[in-house]
C-alpha cells in the first residue's frame, strides 16, 4: 500500500549500508535475518551499548523510518525516493528507535490483512453501495473513543456511510495524495462489494496504525544526524 515492496527492492548500495554500520561502530551482518536468527545479545530488546552487531534489514527499517518521515526531509533536504540521502547516526539510543519504528512499519506493509480485532471501522446499513461522490463526505464526532482516535463517519452516499473512520486515516497523506480518499474516488460511480468494503476497512486500519507510528518517528530529533 505505501510501497514497501518498491522501497525494498531499490538499491540501496551496500557501500551506504557499510557506512551506517561502521557509524555505529558495529560490524555488519549481511542477509535479511529474522529476530529468531539472532543471538541474545543481538536482541533488539538489548539495550545499544550492548549490541555486537548489526544486520542489513536493520539498516533498512531505519532508511523506512526515515522515508516516512516529513520532518526528516525538510531537516536533511532529502529528494523524494533518494535512497542515497540517508543520514549517518550519530546517537546509538535514536537509530534504534528509529530501527524499531521502521520494523513495525514494513512488517505493517507487507501484510496482506490486518487481524479482524485491529479493524474497528464498520459499514452498518443496507442500501445499494454506489459511491458518489457528490455525497461523500466526513463527518467527525466530538468525543474521542477510549484510544484518544478522533472517529468519524464517511458517507458514500446520501444515506450509507463507514462507520467510526479516524480522522487521522481520513486525513493521512502520502506523499501527495490522501490514500483513503483517493480509494474512494478510484470506485466513483461503482457498487462497492462485500470484498471492496473488506478492503477499505483493512485500509483505514493500516492507514491509522501508519499515521500513529509516523507520530512516533516525528518525536526523534533528527538535528543531529548527518548525510552519508
Amino acid at each position: 500500500m505505501l510501497e514497501c515492496q518498491s522501497f525494498e527492492s531499490k538499491d540501496i548500495a551496500l557501500e551506504n549500508i557499510e557506512k551506517i554500520s561502521k557509524s555505529l561502530g558495529l560490524p555488519l551482518k549481511v542477509g535479511k535475518l529474522s529476530q529468531g536468527n539472532l543471538c541474545f545479545v543481538n536482541n533488539r530488546e538489548v539495550r545499544p551499548e550492548f549490541r555486537e552487531s548489526v544486520t542489513e534489514i536493520e539498516i533498512i527499517d531505519y532508511c523506512y523510518a526515515l522515508y516516512h518521515s516529513s520532518k526528516f526531509w525538510k531537516k536533511i533536504g532529502f529528494q523524494n525516493d533518494d535512497l542515497s540521502q540517508y543520514p549517518l547516526p550519530t546517537n546509538d539510543s535514536k537509530f534504534w528507535k528509529l530501527v524499531s519504528f521502521g520494523a513495525k512499519l514494513r512488517q505493517l506493509h507487507l501484510k496482506d490483512s490486518i487481524a479482524q480485532e485491529q479493524i474497528i471501522t464498520q459499514f452498518p446499513l443496507k442500501g445499494n453501495n454506489k459511491v458518489l461522490l457528490s455525497n461523500v463526505r466526513y463527518s467527525p464526532l466530538k468525543e474521542r473513543n477510549s484510544n484518544g482516535l478522533i472517529l468519524g463517519n464517511l458517507y458514500i452516499n446520501e444515506t450509507q456511510y463507514f462507520k467510526n473512520v479516524p480522522e487521522k486515516a481520513w486525513d493521512f497523506r502520502w506523499k501527495k495524495e490522501k490514500p483513503a480518499q483517493r480509494w474512494l474516488q478510484d470506485q466513483a460511480d461503482c457498487v462497492l462489494t462485500l470484498e471492496a468494503i473488506l478492503e477499505y476497512q483493512n485500509l483505514i486500519a493500516i492507514l491509522t496504525q501508519t499515521a500513529t507510528i509516523i507520530e512516533e518517528i516525528k518525536k526523534v530529533d533528527a538535528t543531529k544526524l548527518k548525510k552519508l
